[in-house]
């Protein structure tokens, strides 16, 4: 195995043409050095793997594609980004939407977080904030909330005791996500 690398960010991306903002990227990536993007084309029917595999060429030691020749789902698509990344030797790994809801200058604080507090997990929600207008679907959240109360636990503890530990990475490999 080679050299710890620092942070791999999974990007899962399912017919994206429209919402990429390949300049975001690019720009992060040559910015940041310890931020690698591994975008995940999860059988895209649009131009998403040209405009990817476009961007991954122009800085390709920080970025690169993994295709999907079928769309499996977003769950799905980032559980094997984060194989690959495991793979990579990467110190933390984890992911982010496309269509870039959070700001990619965020994933720095993530990280110092990590560093900081000694945390396995760093997770991040969109909260209504004076001066942003976030849209959401209000059959989302309930979707989540009952799918948490079959399982008997609020939602937040479903996504904080997924990876727990320091043999959370084995979980993940052993069966995908439903």
């Amino acid at each position: 195995m080679g050299a710890m690398q620092k942070t791999a960010i999974i990007i899962p991306c399912y017919n994206e043409e429209n919402r990429l903002d390949s300049k975001k990227f690019y720009e992060n990536s040559t910015r940041n050095p310890e931020v690698h993007f591994i975008f995940m084309n999860d059988g895209s029917t649009d131009k998403t793997e040209e405009i990817l595999d476009a961007l991954c060429r122009k800085n390709p030691t920080r970025m690169r594609q993994v295709t999907l020749q079928k769309n499996v789902g977003k769950a799905e698509a980032i559980r094997k980004g984060f194989l690959s990344a495991f793979e990579q030797n990467f110190e933390r790994i984890g992911y982010w939407d496309a269509d870039l809801a959070t700001p990619l200058d965020i994933i720095p604080k993530f990280c110092e977080i990590m560093d900081y507090t000694g945390k396995n997990i760093v997770m991040g929600a969109r909260v209504r904030l004076l001066g942003r207008n976030i849209q959401r679907r209000a059959i989302r959240g309930q979707k989540c909330t009952t799918g948490a109360e079959k399982q008997g636990q609020p939602v937040r503890h479903l996504a904080a005791n997924r990876g727990n530990g320091p043999d959370s990475h084995r979980q993940l490999r052993r069966q995908p996500l439903l």
